[in-house]
């Protein structure tokens, strides 16, 4: 059952990240109404990027990995006139590490049992505030994300041709997910199953109202789990499984805004990348990380 699981969510969420480059560079919203322009910016080649995020996933110090990470710079040798890649130490989250690490810990404390206990109560507490805190800062962020984004107008020459590109953004994105929901998903699931899927669809719309009205998949999963055995009478020892797995690692449709939003920006600015270079990097930065965590945790 893991096994199938595992599958099915690297499966679509891989149809998730396809869909979306294949959308934006169909549409291309990030060259809408502007000029030819060249990039001076320094080219990072994608081996560079892969050891990055390897070396990202072993941290030196768990609490640096925290405020700090390591990112590739690009560098020029004077003498030979070549340009090589240097990692140097930026700002920022690692992100990868505090997941590779709480895996780690995880781990540790499912093989010692009992005497770990207090450990986990304590991370199931921090959990917990965090999720308050969490709930609070949502409420508030609307606020603050307007004003970001009015500042990142003002800045714009030309605020005209910046909400064009935003709007076709939208829509990009809003058309991969609808592709994604009501027609990859459902083919998936008849292609499996042998069985309408919008009657599946039907018995999880209170699930989908609240994920709508949330844009949570933790704050949706006791919806989901009790639409799933009433409506659609799944297994409760399947659902116990699969569902609280899936709401933390199959996020296709994160997985497709983040591959429309990686050529976006280089469309932005001017850069195009080709699409053997966006697909390496979508897969390595979505979907490594996951297998990993999914491989680990069912170990």
């Amino acid at each position: 059952m893991g096994l199938r699981a595992v599958v099915y969510y690297m499966t679509t969420t891989l149809l998730a990240v396809i869909l979306g480059i294949i959308l934006v560079v169909t549409i291309k919203p990030g060259t809408k109404d502007q000029s030819k322009e060249t990039s001076n910016r320094d080219e990072v080649s994608a081996l560079a990027t892969f050891l990055n995020l390897v070396r990202n996933l072993f941290p030196d110090n768990m609490v640096e990995m925290c405020f700090r990470k390591k990112v590739p710079k690009m560098m020029k040798n004077l003498a030979t006139n070549e340009t090589y890649s240097k990692v140097v130490t930026g700002e920022g989250t690692n992100m990868l590490g505090v997941v590779s690490v709480s895996i780690m810990i995880a781990a540790c404390i499912n093989h010692i049992g009992e005497k770990a206990e207090a450990l986990l109560k304590l991370f199931e507490a921090i959990n917990e505030v965090s999720i308050i805190l969490v709930t609070a800062f949502i409420w508030y962020s609307p606020i603050g994300v307007l004003f970001l984004v009015m500042s990142e107008v003002i800045k714009q020459e030309d605020p005209r041709t910046a909400f064009s590109k935003l709007a076709f953004y939208c829509l990009t994105v809003l058309l991969g997910l609808g592709l994604h929901g009501f027609i990859t998903l459902p083919l998936t699931y008849y292609a499996i199953i042998r069985k309408n899927p919008f009657k599946f669809i039907k018995g999880m719309l209170p699930a989908m109202l609240t994920a709508l009205a949330t844009a949570s998949s933790l704050a949706t999963l006791p919806v989901t789990m009790r639409n799933l055995e009433i409506n659609n009478k799944v297994d409760p020892r399947v659902i116990a499984f699969v569902a609280p797995v899936g709401a933390n690692i199959n996020m296709d449709g994160t997985a497709l805004y983040e591959a429309v939003a990686v050529i976006f920006i280089g469309q932005t600015v001017g850069k195009e990348m080709d699409f053997v270079k966006v697909l390496t990097i979508r897969l390595v930065m979505v979907l490594c990380w996951r297998c990993v965590a999914v491989v680990l945790a069912l170990c």
